[in-house]
């Protein structure tokens, strides 16, 4: 008896909480943008990043729907550029594995590479959330990412 009552305790508390699915999204955070981006038109920052961590022009819907259109209404660009480097196409250019993944962030961001063993440690978390470690390093080094003054 002793051992079923927190069993039954602690199941019911499990039934009664609300699952993740049901809390929408959050919206796109609205951080203030570091200090540099304060003066870039958001068009020329999104075609800078599209041109050094994709190699090529974005696509004309990025301008009138996507990325340009996040900036201006206040998104952060931290968050716009997370978001192409975990994207699709930036993981196929490089590999298409975790480990070439990472290689590549650190590479394109001109982080040195950690330690083996914290690399592997950053694998393991790309493998599983690219937009994490993405995030995670652009604010860690967020002097890295932002087109060379004007």
């Amino acid at each position: 008896m002793r051992r079923t009552l927190p069993l039954a305790l602690f199941s019911a508390l499990l039934v009664a909480l609300p699952a993740v699915a049901q809390y929408p999204p959050p919206p796109p955070p609205s951080a203030p943008a570091p200090q540099a981006a304060t003066n870039v038109d958001p068009a020329y920052l999104v075609r800078y990043w599209y041109q050094r961590f994709l190699g090529h022009d974005p696509e004309p819907a990025v301008y009138s729907v996507g990325w340009v259109r996040y900036l201006r209404t206040g998104t952060s660009p931290q968050w716009v550029l997370a978001r192409i480097l975990a994207s699709d196409g930036y993981y196929l250019k490089n590999g298409n594995t975790p480990d070439g993944f990472m290689h590549a962030l650190f590479r394109d961001l001109g982080i040195q590479e950690p330690a083996p063993q914290d690399f592997q440690a950053w694998v393991q978390t790309a493998s599983q959330n690219r937009i994490q470690v993405a995030e995670q390093l652009l604010q860690d080094y967020p002097n890295t990412w932002m087109p060379p003054n004007q």
